[in-house]
C-alpha cells in the first residue's frame, strides 16, 4: 500500500472541502460577519492545513495499486465527513458531536435527512456550507479528484473504473478522461440551469444557489424548515420536480 499516493489524493479531497468552507466564509462576511464566521474560519484553516500537508512533505508519485485506489475512495469520503462536521460542531446550537456527524454524512451522501427542527435559526453562511456538502457529494469527492489529476495518469484511470458503477460504465464508449469530463459538465449544467430556473421563479440569489446545489444532488437540504413549501409557489414545485427527475437519470443523459 502506497501511503504517499494515498495521502496526496486524500489531501486533494480535503482541499475541495476547504474551498467551499472558504466560500462560506465569504458568505458570512457578505452578511455582516454572521455568527458562524469563527467556526467556518477555524474549520477552513484546519481542513486546508491537513489537505495541503501531503503536498509539502510528500513527494509526488503516480504509481498506484488497486488497494491504493480503494483506500483513496474510502478515506476521502470518511475524512470529508469528519472535517465537514467541524463547522456545525464549532458553531454549536443544536449540533452536538453526534448531530454534527449526522448532518455532515447526510449532506455528503445527498441523503437529505436532518436533525434540525428550525432550519432558519442557522446563519446564511452555515446554510451555504450545508448546501455545499450536497453539491460536493452529488458530483462525488473522487470525481473532483479525477478533474484535477492529469489525463494521462494511471491514477485517474483506476479511480474512474472504481468510482463509476457498472451500469454507468456500460453507458460510455469513451475513454476515462472524457467520461469524467462528461459527468462534470452535465452536473454543472444542471446546477446552473436549476439556479436560473429558481431565480425566474422569484427566489433570491442565495436561496436559488442553495436549492440548485440540493436538487442537482437529489438531496433534500433547504434554507427553510418547510423546504420548498415555504415559498408557496407552484412554479418552484414544478422546477424542483423537473430537475429531480433529470438528476436521477444519469444513464440516459450521460450516454454517448
Amino acid at each position: 500500500m502506497n501511503l504517499k499516493v494515498i495521502s496526496r489524493n486524500i489531501g486533494l479531497a480535503l482541499l475541495v472541502s476547504a474551498l467551499f468552507m472558504l466560500l462560506s466564509v465569504i458568505v458570512s462576511l457578505a452578511n455582516g460577519n454572521d455568527s458562524a464566521l469563527a467556526a467556518l474560519l477555524i474549520s477552513f484553516s484546519l481542513t486546508f492545513i491537513v489537505g495541503i500537508f501531503p503536498f509539502i512533505f510528500v513527494r509526488r508519485t503516480e504509481n498506484i495499486t488497486l488497494t491504493d485506489g480503494y483506500m483513496i475512495i474510502v478515506l476521502s469520503w470518511i475524512l470529508s465527513f469528519v472535517f465537514g462536521m467541524l463547522p456545525y460542531a464549532l458553531w454549536g446550537g443544536p449540533f452536538t458531536l453526534d448531530n454534527a456527524w449526522f448532518e455532515s454524512v447526510s449532506g455528503f451522501t445527498a441523503t437529505g435527512a436532518s436533525i434540525l427542527e428550525n432550519v432558519e435559526e442557522l446563519p446564511k453562511s452555515l446554510l451555504f456550507w450545508r448546501a455545499s456538502t450536497h453539491f460536493i457529494g452529488g458530483l462525488g469527492v473522487v470525481v473532483f479528484l479525477l478533474l484535477i489529476i492529469p489525463n494521462s495518469s494511471p491514477v485517474r484511470l483506476r479511480l474512474t473504473n472504481m468510482e463509476l458503477s457498472s451500469l454507468s460504465k456500460d453507458a460510455y464508449s469513451t475513454r476515462a478522461n472524457r467520461t469524467v469530463s462528461i459527468f462534470a459538465y452535465v452536473y454543472l449544467t444542471i446546477v446552473a440551469a436549476a439556479f436560473v430556473a429558481y431565480l425566474l421563479c422569484g427566489m433570491s440569489v442565495f436561496d436559488a444557489v442553495c436549492h440548485a446545489f440540493s436538487v442537482s444532488a437529489t438531496g433534500g437540504f433547504s434554507t427553510r424548515t418547510a423546504s420548498i413549501g415555504a415559498f408557496h409557489s407552484i412554479a418552484v414545485d414544478i422546477v424542483t420536480m423537473v430537475f429531480m427527475i433529470i438528476s436521477t437519470s444519469p444513464t440516459w443523459w450521460s450516454s454517448s
